[in-house]
């Protein structure tokens, strides 16, 4: 297992493998970690570089006032450490967000953009639904919300197969920071609506990899996000819900490594 290193900002982070770079960036409430099975298998062909975002693992937290900028300037600042000019990118859920907003305002950066499980332009019922979590989560702390939450992100039969998938991502919720959290969250919750104005302005090569059942970043979502993005590609997985870098990793793999192949 590759070891966990610190750039001088704080940023955690773990590298592995040789080739072109490509920067995997998680989930609110996950962790560079949940990364590592489709790690095990781009790194044949790629130099993968995958931090905690900031609030996560051990990377510093957000300011009461960040904001996704912050969170692209958290990434860029690592590439510069790594001397690396432009890497391939691949946001998962939240991480998707942040790499749009990459994508967006430090385009030379981003070689390629691939989004997975991305959230795009939330309906008021949908909106009101994860604000409702956030609010929930400020009140009692994440505890009582782990449990839904997994049945929300796992299907049924990958839950019973890999019950020991599903208790790490249960230990990794349970184990975050709640400041951390609860600011990472909030902006989850929110920061769509302004992203999705600036969606348009992406002009790298862009992936959209969408998961089937997954009812927080809805096929839907994705198609209305594939038609923002001039000239982008989207992918539909079949029979997943939202935790398709876990339930697919060789799936997800292969197409990443196909995208930033080119």
């Amino acid at each position: 297992m590759a070891p966990v290193l610190r750039d001088p900002s704080g940023t955690s982070y773990f590298e592995a493998g040789t080739g072109s770079p490509v920067v995997l960036l998680h989930g609110v409430g996950l962790g560079a970690a949940m990364w590592r099975p489709v790690v095990e298998r781009m790194a044949v062909r790629h130099r993968m570089i995958v931090p905690d975002m900031l609030g996560h693992g051990a990377s510093p937290l957000p300011g009461a006032d960040a904001t996704l900028a912050d969170y692209a300037r958290q990434i860029v600042a690592l590439l510069r450490h790594l001397d690396v000019e432009h890497a391939g990118i691949a946001g998962f859920s939240m991480g998707a967000m942040v790499a749009q907003r990459l994508a967006i305002d430090h385009a030379p950066s981003v070689a390629r953009l691939a989004l997975v499980c991305a959230v795009h332009d939330r309906s008021l019922e949908a909106r009101l639904a994860v604000r409702t979590r956030a609010l929930q989560t400020a009140i009692h702390g994440i505890t009582p919300s782990v449990p839904t939450a997994l049945e929300r992100w796992f299907t049924p039969s990958f839950a019973t197969r890999r019950p020991d998938v599903i208790d790490a991502v249960r230990a990794t919720l349970l184990a975050n920071d709640p400041t951390g959290y609860l600011r990472s969250y909030a902006l989850f919750a929110q920061a769509d609506e302004g992203l999705a104005a600036d969606a348009p302005r992406i002009r790298a090569p862009t992936l959209i990899v969408a998961a089937e059942h997954d009812t927080g970043s809805t096929t839907q979502m994705a198609r209305s996000l594939h038609e923002c993005i001039a000239g982008s590609r989207l992918v539909v997985v079949p029979a997943v819900r939202h935790m398709l870098p876990l339930e697919e990793p060789e799936r997800l793999a292969q197409t990443l490594t196909a995208f930033f192949e080119g």
